[in-house]
């Protein structure tokens, strides 16, 4: 019983920190597409501020899909029985 509790507590501890650490991640991106987005940015190097948006917007997209995936985890687990 110990065993399962320890493996319980490893579980909970690690997704929650995943979702926590996506999320700051996310708003990090957001904070960058505000930077580039800007229109004094965007009038000084018009082509590094697309170039970076571009690749900002990929990133959020690829982290915002790990979110929903993590998200859905938590509720099936949480449709098992085991609250995280």
């Amino acid at each position: 019983m110990d065993k399962d509790m320890e493996k319980y507590q490893y579980l909970r501890k690690y997704l929650g920190m995943g979702e926590s650490e996506l999320k700051k991640v996310l708003r990090m991106i957001d904070a960058i597409l505000e930077e580039v987005q800007a229109f004094q940015n965007m009038r000084a190097s018009p082509e590094l501020c697309l170039n970076v948006r571009d690749q900002a917007v990929r990133i959020r997209s690829t982290l915002s899909s790990h979110l929903v995936a993590l998200e859905d985890l938590i509720l099936i687990l949480r449709g098992q029985g085991i609250e995280i």
